[in-house]
């Protein structure tokens, strides 16, 4: 894997990293979710809202069959950008194994775990369900052997990392490489993040002959009898500044059904 303690910059504090959340990692009360974000972000530093590709397209058996939150490269074309946080780390990345550390941490909060088992994605291709991307400020000069040396240490977990579903002439949100694809962020209202590098937990979509789930269909699977409970998904993703394009029509749908 390389030189992981080798210095990524001359700088004498290293580079500056985010993770971007969209959805429940940021709002979820279970401990080790909470955990983590006590030890591993900065609680001084006030959350950005940004614009990115995210929709309510992947079925959680966790939470009663509704749907999570994922990122959609078909958002970006058609320039439907949901809105999501970025949220700093306590610590700067001054080389590779401080990335994986970081990366490997969020993978174990992604997975509810107290303890990560060093992967940064889901074990098994053949049900892949998520992993971590890494997304790189255009505007900010990062080494390339940092970026060497995390496409190596995804080159170990490729065959998960390809797994993942697209809709029908989609491209993938996340390469070969662990790239995340979308552009780098914007801010929803002020300056945009002054970050070198961004975190993200791309989780795999639920496709259905070519196509992700209606906004409608979302609606409907927050009103089964065992997914009522799981509304409150959305309504905390909401709450938060944590949103899609197909909100409103959502929250119109719910209205309709509990009347």
């Amino acid at each position: 894997m390389g030189q992981l303690t080798e210095p990524i910059t001359h700088k004498t504090n290293g580079l500056s990293i985010g993770v971007l959340i969209i959805g429940s990692l940021y709002w979820d009360s279970t401990e080790s979710r909470r955990r983590w974000r006590e030890d591993r972000l900065d609680a001084t530093a006030p959350p950005s809202r940004v614009r990115v590709p995210i929709r309510y397209g992947r079925i959680s058996t966790k939470r009663a069959c509704t749907y999570t939150m994922v990122f959609s490269m078909n958002l970006v074309a058609e320039d439907r950008l949901g809105s999501a946080l970025v949220v700093q780390y306590k610590q700067r990345v001054n080389d590779l194994a401080d990335l994986l550390d970081e990366a490997q941490q969020l993978w174990a909060a992604e997975r509810d775990s107290f303890k990560s088992n060093r992967r940064i994605a889901a074990k098994d291709p053949n049900n892949y369900w998520g992993g971590v991307g890494l997304l790189v400020n255009p505007e900010r000069p990062v080494p390339d052997r940092l970026l060497d040396g995390w496409a190596q240490a995804v080159s170990q977990e490729r065959a998960c990392y390809e797994a993942l579903t697209t809709a029908s002439s989609e491209q993938p949100v996340v390469n070969g490489s662990g790239m995340l694809q979308f552009p780098w962020p914007t801010a929803v209202d002020g300056p945009a993040p002054e970050i070198d590098l961004l975190l993200a937990t791309p989780t795999n979509p639920t496709i259905v002959g070519g196509h992700y789930p209606s906004p409608c269909a979302v609606a409907d699977a927050w009103n089964t009898i065992h997914g009522k409970e799981h509304a409150k998904y959305f309504e905390k993703n909401r709450e938060n500044g944590i949103t899609t394009c197909c909100d409103d029509v959502i929250e119109f749908r719910l209205r309709e059904l509990r009347t």
